[in-house]
C-alpha cells in the first residue's frame, strides 16, 4: 500500500539523521547550549525593547517640555499691535523712558509681580513707573538689579499710588487688593465721583509722572458719617497678557 512505502522511505532517513546529529555533537555542537544562547538572545531583545520604550517615553517628555518652552517664549514676543503703541518716544514733562520686555511673572497669593529685562545699567530706579499700552500704569519698580528689575503691579496688595480724577488734583490712594480690582481709599467728600470715571496718577511720589491712567471706577461706597469715601477701580489692561512695557526715568535734578 502507498502509505507503507512512505513509511519505509522515512525509515531509511532516520539512521542518517541520527548519524548526522552524532557528528555535529562530536564536532562541538551542544543543543542545550544552543537553546540557552537562543533564550539569552530573546531575553536581551526583550530588555532592549523595554529600554527602547523608556527612551521613547523620555524623548516624548523632552519634546513636550520643549513645546511648552517654545510656547512660553512665543508669549514673550510682543504682539504687533502692542509694539505699535511704542513706535514713538513717549515724552512726559522731561521724563526719560526705556522699553523692556516681560521675561517672568508671578501672580499668586496676593503677590503680583513681573520681571523685566531692564535694570540699573539702563537707568532704571526704585519706584519708577512702569506703563503699557497708551500710558496705562501697570506697576512700579520695587527691586532694581544690574540688568533686570522686579515690578510690583498695581494689583499687588502692597501697592499704593496717589491718585486723582481728570477734574480734581487729588482723589485718594489706589491700593492693590485681592484679585484684579483695586481699592480707591481716602477719597475726600468734596471730590465728585461717578461710575466709569477715569482714575489717574497724581504724581506725588516723585518717581511716577502725573496723569498716567490707572483704571476706571466700577463701584463706590458713600457714608455721610465717614470722613472719607472709597471706591473700586478696574485696571484697563490684563497684566497676564502684557509682554512689552515702558519704564519711566525721572528727569535729572
Amino acid at each position: 500500500m502507498p502509505w507503507r512505502k512512505e513509511g519505509q522511505r522515512w525509515k531509511g532517513i532516520g539512521p542518517f539523521a541520527l548519524f548526522f546529529l552524532v557528528v555535529l555533537f562530536l564536532l562541538g555542537w551542544n543543543p542545550l547550549h544552543t537553546a540557552w544562547s537562543a533564550l539569552q538572545r530573546i531575553g536581551v531583545s526583550i530588555l532592549r525593547l523595554g529600554s527602547f520604550a523608556d527612551e521613547t517615553s523620555r524623548v516624548e517628555s523632552q519634546l513636550q517640555s520643549c513645546a511648552e518652552d517654545l510656547a512660553e517664549l512665543r508669549s514673550r514676543v510682543p504682539r504687533e499691535e502692542e509694539r505699535a503703541l511704542f513706535t514713538s518716544e513717549t515724552v512726559v514733562g522731561g521724563w526719560g523712558s526705556v522699553l523692556g520686555s516681560v521675561i517672568a511673572r508671578s501672580l499668586m497669593d496676593g503677590r503680583s509681580i513681573i520681571l523685566v529685562n531692564r535694570g540699573e545699567a539702563d537707568g532704571v530706579q526704585d519706584g519708577a513707573a512702569v506703563v503699557a499700552g497708551d500710558r496705562i500704569l501697570i506697576g512700579t519698580v520695587e527691586d532694581v538689579r544690574a540688568h533686570t528689575s522686579v515690578v510690583r503691579l498695581v494689583s499687588d496688595h502692597r501697592s499704593r499710588i496717589s491718585s486723582k480724577t481728570v477734574t480734581s488734583q487729588l482723589a485718594g490712594v489706589s491700593e492693590g487688593a485681592r484679585g484684579s480690582l483695586l481699592n480707591l481709599t481716602f477719597i475726600p467728600k468734596e471730590v465728585p465721583l461717578a461710575l466709569d470715571d477715569l482714575i489717574l496718577t497724581a504724581g506725588l511720589e516723585g518717581t511716577i509722572p502725573a496723569d498716567l491712567v490707572i483704571g476706571t471706577i466700577t463701584d463706590m461706597t458713600q457714608d455721610d458719617t465717614a470722613a472719607f469715601g472709597s471706591a473700586s477701580i478696574e485696571p484697563l489692561l490684563d497684566s497676564r497678557l502684557i509682554s512689552l512695557v515702558r519704564i519711566f526715568i525721572p528727569p535729572a535734578l
